[in-house]
């Protein structure tokens, strides 16, 4: 038998930290409108790929992206 693992990464949407080139690090920014839409349809892309699971930061922009 051979098991078959799937990774898949990415990254949190767009914040307004991303648009003037900022360092965010730890900072709990928030994603922007452009950020959740895009965190939407990463969302509708991935709604028929069976997920064991998620793994995210707990910071908000990774969270909803996630």
């Amino acid at each position: 038998m051979r098991l078959s693992l799937n990774f898949y990464f990415f990254r949190h949407g767009q914040t307004d930290w991303n648009l003037e080139f900022r360092c965010q690090g730890y900072t709990d920014t928030d994603l922007n409108e452009t950020g959740r839409k895009q965190a939407e349809t990463l969302a509708s892309f991935m709604k028929e790929i069976p997920l064991d699971v998620i793994y995210s930061s707990d910071l908000k922009r990774a969270l909803w992206t996630a």
